[in-house]
């Protein structure tokens, strides 16, 4: 007798939650998978120009918040390429990847370790990097809201696993990056 594996998809439909009709609205996505990316790039580039338009004007708080609903996205992008999940191929989940770290500051290698962490250790206090401790008071609320708490614990978070070669790429990928735009240079390199 075979034993069924279960799964949070097989449970839910054991207990009646979800139906097969439901399921045919999470059907994949048909076509190319590539479009995913370029529409979200797209959309950045252009929203950089017309966000770049509206400094010094009303407009540009509005636009903030635009640009953080892109930038999301790019984050759910690098998160399913972590799971190599968002393409057939390992290397375009990878290169897709890395331009997604790039875009949204947190390394795809890094964040591939911190995310096996996670995964190993989902709601283990002390062990999960994504488990950030509830705050009990509204100074500890408005830290929270900040994201501190979770850099810092990023940040002094270390991974036998890391290789620094990998890190020393990434490490120069961001410098020739981020520090021309810091500098007001563009096209400069350091």
């Amino acid at each position: 007798m075979r034993k069924t594996v279960l799964t949070p998809l097989t449970q839910v439909l054991n207990d009646g939650i979800l139906t097969e009709q439901n399921l045919k609205f999470h059907a994949p996505v048909k076509g190319p998978r590539i479009a995913k990316p370029c529409c979200l790039g797209r959309a950045l580039v252009q929203h950089n120009r017309a966000h770049l338009l509206t400094k010094n004007t009303l407009w540009f708080w509005p636009m903030m918040f635009v640009q953080g609903i892109i930038i999301v996205h790019h984050f759910s992008l690098q998160h399913e390429c972590v799971h190599y999940t968002a393409f057939k191929t390992r290397w375009l989940n990878n290169l897709i990847g890395n331009i997604c770290g790039v875009i949204i500051i947190p390394p795809h290698q890094y964040f591939r370790y911190e995310h096996c962490d996670h995964h190993t250790y989902t709601q283990v206090p002390g062990q999960d990097p994504e488990l950030i401790e509830l705050p009990k008071s509204i100074t500890g609320y408005l830290a929270y809201l900040s994201a501190v708490p979770y850099w810092r614990g990023n940040l002094d978070q270390s991974f036998a696993m890391l290789r620094e070669f990998s890190m020393t790429r990434n490490a120069a990928l961001y410098r020739r990056t981020y520090a021309p735009a810091w500098s007001g240079r563009p096209g400069h390199t350091c």
